[in-house]
């Protein structure tokens, strides 16, 4: 195992494509767009964080993989790094895509990839996603 296999980064992607997944729940909740007054008929108020994930997961992942280098980019001053800035991108990149690509909507929830311990770096980092409008 290498600094590279860093739990802050893989937190950081599952943190993205579970925002983006809970954007877009609520982008097409019928109670929203019909302008519902009461919970009960808004259906992200009814879904599961689980089931946000899993009904919008391939399309957010898609997202977050097409904008790795942005999110590298962004995360970098929380990550250890070697005296190769290029090799240090093009691995956690290349570490982030298989991540991704070989996760689940169910890996990412059970998966405890955000903790006590990075929640911050990650909601500070996030905190620039959304100045990027990633």
């Amino acid at each position: 195992m290498t600094f590279y296999d860093n739990v802050d980064w893989v937190g950081f992607l599952t943190e993205n494509v579970i925002r983006k997944c809970i954007s877009w729940t609520l982008a097409e909740c019928p109670g929203c767009q019909d302008g519902m007054k009461n919970d009960i008929l808004h259906q992200h108020h009814q879904l599961s964080l689980l089931d946000k994930v899993q009904n919008h997961f391939e399309k957010a992942r898609g997202e977050v993989i097409g904008s790795i280098t942005i999110l590298y980019k962004i995360f970098s001053p929380s990550l250890p790094h070697s005296s190769d800035p290029k090799k240090d991108a093009a691995i956690y990149c290349s570490l982030g895509k298989t991540f991704l690509l070989t996760s689940s909507p169910q890996a990412l929830y059970f998966g405890r990839y955000i903790n006590s311990i990075n929640d911050s770096c990650i909601s500070e980092a996030m905190v620039k996603v959304k100045r990027a409008k990633l």
